[in-house]
């Protein structure tokens, strides 16, 4: 099996072809497509979503990802009512990000895990949420 630094490796390598193709093609916007995917990879600043039905397991799954059961609350009435983004930090912080309707500005609050399900399942939702980082 390849380890993550062989893998990015073979990826990058699958770049240059593709920049050589597009350039010879003169596809301008997929150039610009390529290099801005080819910075994130270098960067290793990329997404990976989770989409599927309600129950289906989407919260399950990221758990397991993270290797943070319970992170997200599972259960057989429990519904995740809001789109979540989970980002790399030094330090643990967890922000919601409340969208009023009519305002312009976001407020940013600063929750613990323990609130987390306070605001992201249907069941226990206060308020109109836009997202939730961790």
């Amino acid at each position: 099996m390849m380890n993550y630094e062989t893998q990015k490796q073979a990826a990058l390598n699958l770049f240059k072809d593709s920049f050589f193709i597009a350039k010879k093609l003169e596809k301008t916007d997929s150039l610009q497509y390529l290099k801005s995917a080819y910075s994130r990879l270098i960067d290793e600043k990329f997404w990976v979503v989770i989409c599927g039905e309600y129950k289906k397991g989407k919260s399950s799954l990221t758990n397991a990802l993270l290797n943070e059961p319970g992170l997200f609350s599972v259960d057989v009435d429990i519904t995740t009512s809001l789109v979540s983004t989970i980002t790399y930090g030094e330090r643990e912080k967890i922000m919601v990000v409340l969208d009023k309707p009519g305002e312009e500005k976001s407020k940013n609050i600063e929750i613990t895990r323990e609130e987390i399900p306070d605001y992201i399942t249907e069941q226990k939702t206060k308020i109109t949420l836009k997202t939730l980082e961790c």
